[in-house]
């Protein structure tokens, strides 16, 4: 576990749980929330609903790579964040 969680991350709502305990409120709520009616913050969270993280445990983890390429450009992240502003 990482030293700045106090609880395991198992699922997309104990990241966001997390988060809305370490941020400050104006900044989560910006994050968390959506326009208008929310609808595709509802759409987003419905996709993301049926994942479940599977740990592995026990497997060689020597040549492990979490490097992935978006929009044609390397990256040692798999994840980029969108520009926004406030």
């Amino acid at each position: 576990m990482h030293a700045l969680l106090s609880t395991p991350v198992h699922s997309t709502e104990d990241a966001r749980l997390g988060a809305r305990r370490r941020q400050p409120r104006l900044i989560f709520d910006f994050i968390d929330g959506g326009a208008g009616r929310e609808t595709a913050l509802a759409h987003n969270r419905s996709a993301f609903d049926p994942i479940k993280l599977d740990p592995k445990v026990l497997v060689d983890i020597e040549n492990r790579s979490v490097a992935s390429e978006i929009l044609g450009m390397e990256t040692g992240v798999p994840f980029g964040v969108a520009p926004m502003g406030m």
